[in-house]
């Protein structure tokens, strides 16, 4: 799924022109966007890399709703909510957020989909 997710976070990139290099004055160096969050992800902690892909298959969710994206994104809120079942005031700020979308899971999902277009 991380591969999936790479895939589209490069589609979306390269979109926005975050290919182009640049200079980097901190590091001396012509780098790329991808390249930097890369980077930043290497150095963060476990927690931060799966809040950064988490909301990775949001905006992907969101841009693309297929059913099969909708699945899996339900199932990524059902994983949220097990783990914190009976302590959600443990749960990080990302998590939290994604409590709520869980707890709001209908509209949430009923918003994502395309709408039924009427042959009236």
């Amino acid at each position: 799924m991380e591969t999936e997710l790479k895939r589209y976070t490069a589609d979306r990139i390269a979109f926005n022109h975050v290919y182009d290099q640049f200079y980097e004055r901190s590091q001396r160096e012509w780098v790329t966007a991808e390249q930097l969050v890369d980077q930043g992800l290497q150095l963060a902690d476990q927690d931060f890399r799966k809040a950064y892909w988490d909301y990775q298959r949001l905006l992907e969710v969101i841009d693309d709703p297929t059913p099969s994206k909708i699945k899996i994104f339900k199932q990524c809120l059902t994983e949220v909510n097990q783990k914190y079942s009976g302590s959600r005031s443990k749960a990080s700020k990302a998590d939290k957020a994604l409590l709520t979308l869980y707890d709001n899971l209908i509209p949430v999902i009923t918003a994502l989909e395309p709408p039924i277009l009427s042959l009236y």
